[in-house]
């Protein structure tokens, strides 16, 4: 086997699509700049290496994407166990077997191909909801593993949390405790400390980034003062759960409490989340002259940078949300107030970098007050306000990205 200066490592992630594929990229580009050989294990390898192949210099013996076998260990499977625990368990065992052989056939192919033995997995996103899928792909590789751990609801206090918590986070917990476990990357550096007393590896706080792609239309000068006597836009854009805040906006907008405004309403939305009265409201934005919805995917993130250069605002005013969201990374590359609900990670941030302003949860006179606080003259604003958008890049930067990774394989 040809000598290698550092150990491979295999990333692993099944959920290649929105800003998991913005992950995906860029932890494989960190892991390569820090010299690992990289085996992606995920659905679409074509896709990764393309983007590779376009935005780094790596050498074919470094990298290789392999496509990730299908699987399906479900919450299902978990009620079955823990009903009928002897029969579950030798049946999910005969199950299992053939999801199992066929993954690791998939590692091997990969370590073959670039001619070295895997070190250990890193899984690109761990959520608690996937506790149980993250625990059988641990179980399989049988490797040493670490992850960005994203939105561990288990060490935030949540106002409409209740204190009873679910299997997928008992299942949580327990992998925190795994010994095969080397290295957590954690977005918020204030659960840092629990986290830290539950599990026995290091913490690693990692930026919170975004993808910097340019605009697929950029915005010239004269472009710009054509912008400026046209009403000013507000922008809620990514996954648009009624948690999103897509209602209170749409309310405003309807009821006509933001004359001489206008909303850009884009991403995927659950129609199955919202009740019928929400539905009518939806549907009654996709008419207003006012707004203007796409309610689907946006999988370019030049074409999603480039709605977000035609807002004037940011909106991030998510209920009961303790995390942190790139919402406030992409409103600093492109110099954007935003607007968030006060209580939570991301009410600090906003203060602590005067990156907009901060709400009361749920309250539409505020929201619209806000907005018109920052639109009535956005120039005043901002030199009153000083935001410190320059700053929040440099923390959450791709850059600072390769620093959390070399960190991690330390």
């Amino acid at each position: 086997m040809a000598h290698i200066s550092k150990e491979a490592v295999a990333i692993v992630e099944w959920n290649q699509m929105g800003h998991h594929e913005t992950y995906l990229r860029h932890y494989t580009n960190a892991f390569l700049n820090s010299g690992h050989p990289v085996i992606v294990m995920c659905k679409d390898p074509a896709k990764l290496t393309n983007w590779i192949a376009k935005h780094t210099n790596t050498q074919p013996s470094q990298f290789i994407a392999v496509e990730l076998p299908d699987f399906a260990w479900d919450k299902q499977r978990i009620r079955r166990k823990r009903r009928k625990q002897a029969f579950a368990w030798f049946k999910n065992k005969i199950f299992d077997i053939p999801k199992q052989r066929k993954i690791k056939q998939a590692l091997r192919n990969g370590e073959s191909a670039l001619n070295v033995k895997c070190g250990w997995v890193h899984f690109a996103c761990f959520y608690e909801h996937q506790a149980y899928t993250i625990k059988q792909l641990i179980d399989t590789f049988n490797l040493p593993w670490t992850s960005l751990y994203l939105l561990p609801n288990i060490f935030y206090a949540c106002p409409n949390k209740t204190t009873k918590t679910s299997t997928q986070e008992d299942i949580a917990q327990k992998l925190l405790q795994d010994s095969r476990l080397r290295g957590l990357l954690l977005l918020n550096e204030h659960i840092a400390p629990a986290v830290e007393q539950y599990c026995n590896c290091p913490i690693i706080i990692a930026p919170d980034f975004a993808d910097i792609s340019l605009p697929t239309i950029l915005i010239n000068e004269d472009q710009k003062k054509q912008q400026q006597k046209h009403n000013p836009t507000i922008g809620l854009l990514g996954y648009l759960l009624p948690s999103k805040g897509t209602i209170s906006i749409s309310r405003l907008l309807l009821q006509n409490k933001l004359k001489g405004h206008a909303l850009i309403l884009a991403g995927e939305l659950p129609w199955d989340k919202y009740d019928a009265e929400q539905q009518i409201i939806l549907q009654n934005i996709q008419q207003c002259e006012s707004a203007r919805t796409r309610f689907e995917w946006i999988n370019d993130e030049s074409e999603y940078n480039a709605l977000i250069q035609e807002c004037d605002i940011l909106l991030a005013t998510y209920t009961d949300f303790a995390h942190s969201s790139n919402t406030l990374t992409k409103a600093a590359i492109f110099n954007k107030p935003v607007i968030v609900n006060d209580g939570h990670l991301m009410a600090q941030r906003v203060r602590d970098y005067r990156l907009g302003e901060i709400i009361p949860e749920g309250d539409l006179n505020a929201l619209r007050d806000a907005i018109l606080k920052i639109t009535t003259n956005t120039e005043h604003w901002i030199q009153t306000n000083q935001p410190r958008w320059a700053a929040y890049r440099t923390r959450h930067s791709i850059e600072s990205l390769s620093n959390s990774i070399q960190q991690l394989a330390e």
